[in-house]
């Protein structure tokens, strides 16, 4: 698709074993909340009796809103949508990924899961950053792009990953939104 203007996909996909609503969304910080963080926490609340997670998510939902919409010229890419180092190979020398839970989103949605999981080389990020130069507040958006696995690996593997996922979303509250 050339020319995409809008956030979504034309079909749903999947991140493990959730579904991931793709409709096409105008706005990044609604469609990422909305249709990304929301079900996760909505599934787990429902089937977690966690006080922390249902205590802290509608401050940390109104902080992220507000970080993602002043992103400047945020313009939609075609995301794997769960890239790291598991999900990439090679054939015959030609680099592969497979596995996707592909959409269009914020360009450095991808770096999220690369950051759970031990991120890629020096190389990768130097070559990326080449082509689409780091923008300002790009770290701080890494934990909110981080959090969204953490919260979708809560739903399919168990509490071991409930600190890691309200870590995140504490250490997203204490990001100045001046």
């Amino acid at each position: 698709m050339m020319g995409v203007t809008k956030f979504g996909f034309h079909t749903p996909t999947s991140c493990g074993y959730h579904s991931l609503n793709n409709d096409w969304n105008n706005d990044w910080d609604v469609f990422y909340i909305r249709q990304r963080l929301q079900p996760l926490v909505d599934s787990l609340t429902a089937s977690d009796s966690s006080r922390e997670l249902i205590n802290t998510w509608p401050a940390c939902s109104l902080k992220i809103s507000t970080i993602l919409s002043k992103i400047k010229e945020c313009k939609p890419a075609l995301l794997h949508g769960d890239l790291w180092n598991g999900n990439v190979g090679s054939v015959n020398g030609e680099p592969i990924i497979f596995d996707p839970g592909a959409f269009y989103g914020h360009s450095e949605f991808d770096f999220g899961i690369a950051k759970m999981f031990g991120g890629f080389s020096s190389n990768f990020y130097d070559s990326y950053y080449s082509i689409i130069p780091k923008a300002p507040g790009s770290d701080i958006r890494l934990n909110i792009y981080e959090l969204f696995h953490h919260l979708n690996h809560w739903n399919l593997f168990g509490s071991s990953y409930r600190s890691s996922s309200i870590k995140l979303m504490k250490k997203i509250l204490e990001v100045p939104t001046n």
